[in-house]
């Protein structure tokens, strides 16, 4: 076997340069002393089995539109722009399947020719979505249907509730001119937090 593939030898001058207070060296184990324990790596749990399924996933952001560019996973799912196709949301997700409105709960979505999804309002309600928010898609070929979560949802799951949130800013309130006419812009939507 090369060296360049030999973990063992890549690995074994790393091994020899750990030095530290807790650096026991080969055959002095006797003049230790107790301030001076070995160093005891923590093991990570272990890993859990997967199960074979094929998933194909995307992190994409939503643009001002609320559409997100889903091209290889609705291409995993063998669905172009004359697939018609409907969403349902459940709970924390949005599930995207192909098929025809047949109920209240079901919303017709459509995929345009350069595979952008157009999530509905109340998808993007839903998952508390805001334009550049990113969504996570996950493309199931054996169900047959595209899954959608918010990113900061499952991002939050990942590493868990930090301690110290940082708080968001208070907005400037909105300075008005004496004499001005009213302004007919509505502010963009905003979900409650």
């Amino acid at each position: 076997m090369s060296a360049a593939l030999s973990t063992a030898r890549q690995n074994r001058h790393t091994v020899r340069a750990i030095r530290g207070r807790g650096h026991i060296a080969p055959g002095q184990h006797e003049r230790v002393e107790p301030a001076e324990a070995p160093i005891v790596l923590r093991r990570r749990a272990d890993r859990p089995v997967r199960d074979g399924a094929v998933r194909v996933g995307a992190a994409v952001p939503l643009d001002s539109q609320h559409r997100a560019s889903l091209g290889k996973p609705a291409a995993a799912l063998g669905w172009d722009s004359a697939t018609s196709l409907v969403l349902s949301v459940e709970r924390d997700r949005a599930v995207v399947r192909e098929g025809r409105r047949t109920s209240p709960d079901l919303t017709t979505v459509l995929l345009d020719r350069t595979g952008r999804l157009q999530l509905p309002p109340n998808a993007v309600g839903a998952l508390a979505l805001l334009p550049g928010d990113q969504v996570i898609a996950i493309a199931l070929p054996h169900e047959r249907e595209l899954v959608l979560y918010a990113a900061a949802d499952v991002l939050q799951g990942l590493t868990g509730v930090l301690a110290s949130p940082v708080a968001a800013q208070p907005e400037a309130p909105v300075r008005r001119v004496v004499g001005a006419r009213p302004v007919s812009v509505r502010e963009a939507f905003q979900p409650q937090t």
